[in-house]
């Protein structure tokens, strides 16, 4: 049976490599669960770690501020960006929160930007993270991450479903223990 995921960082890496004829970005994402502190009371909200890429695959641009990029993930930078409705009810949709910081799980986090009303992927009142790959566990059998990926104009699901195909078959030779079934 196909596995469709999630996987893990080494995986999405050779995703990546193996299929840069067809997805113009792919990114990953989890959830997390995360204490936001500071200004309001204390409250337990919803957060998503994501890749940098995350945001050239949505294709939207910040209602305030900007997205974080992969200078600032790869070097373990403390930045968030609110999705629009955990603005709006925890700060008030004030544009000047951005460049100041607010408080999760206890550690000091700039506010880089704000997501568009219109941009409610995975879920609406959240916070996005960084997902801090470059400091992950190189095992593959470290699943966590999913994936999704913009296509290049032109290209078709079966490209790509073929694409895909290539890399995992590559996958469940090298490495059968962690990548057999993989989809």
């Amino acid at each position: 049976t196909p596995y469709g995921g999630p996987v893990s960082p080494p995986v999405l890496a050779d995703w990546r490599e193996g299929t840069t004829a067809v997805f113009d970005s792919m990114a990953a994402f989890a959830e997390a669960t995360v204490n936001l502190s500071g200004s309001g009371e204390a409250e337990r909200i919803h957060a998503w770690r994501v890749t940098p890429q995350f945001w050239s695959v949505m294709d939207l641009p910040a209602q305030a501020g900007r997205y974080f990029g992969a200078d600032e993930d790869a070097a373990g930078e403390r930045v968030v960006v609110l999705g629009h409705a955990l603005w709006q009810r925890r700060y008030g949709a004030d544009p000047a929160i951005v460049g100041t910081d607010i408080v999760i799980n206890n550690e000091a986090h700039r506010v880089v930007g704000v997501t568009p009303p219109a941009f409610r992927y995975p879920s609406a009142d959240v916070a996005y993270l960084p997902t801090y790959l470059a400091a992950a566990t190189p095992d593959r059998g470290s699943n966590y991450l999913s994936v999704l990926a913009r296509l290049r104009p032109g290209i078709g699901l079966d490209q790509a479903d073929a694409a895909l195909a290539q890399v995992n078959a590559r996958l469940a030779a090298d490495y059968p223990d962690n990548n057999a079934g993989i989809g």
